[in-house]
């Protein structure tokens, strides 16, 4: 009976020695990937903080862009006002030929200019909106290799 009994002591011993070997090495193997999950969503939250930033950055540009096209919009309407009172001062006036009076020809130059500018705006706002920002090349080359 005693041969029995050491015999089960001795494989509870060694069970017991095995598990607590096998638990060590879990929590190791968990304690390593744990560290690897957190450096991974470390770098991808600071990724995707980048991205946040350049994504704000473009629509605070666009925004002032669009404010600008806005105050020239407005100007234009302003001229052409001046240039109607101006084209009916002069038809009233004097009866002579609006387009060979000066001040209507500088007002029609000017609208021209600002819709020149207002061009120009257009096209920095489609640039700035299709501007793939260097951050996301770099970032999405990066998870490849990973």
């Amino acid at each position: 009976m005693a041969n029995l009994w050491e015999k089960v002591k001795q494989t509870l011993e060694q069970s017991a020695k095995s598990i607590k070997e096998t638990t060590a090495a879990t929590a190791k193997t968990v304690a390593d990937t744990a560290s690897k999950v957190a450096l991974t969503v470390a770098e991808k939250s600071k990724d995707i903080a980048v991205t946040i930033g350049d994504k704000t950055q473009e629509a605070v540009a666009v925004g002032q862009l669009k404010i600008k096209q806005y105050n020239l919009n407005r100007d234009i309407s302003n001229k052409f006002d001046e240039l109607g009172a101006r084209a009916f001062e002069v038809i009233k006036n004097n009866g002579k030929n609006v387009y060979s009076d000066a001040e209507v020809i500088k007002l029609i130059k000017e609208v021209k200019n600002l819709e020149s500018k207002i061009d120009q705006i257009e096209n920095k706002i489609e640039d700035a909106k299709t501007k793939e920002p260097e951050q996301e090349t770099t970032t999405s080359s990066q998870g490849e290799t990973d």
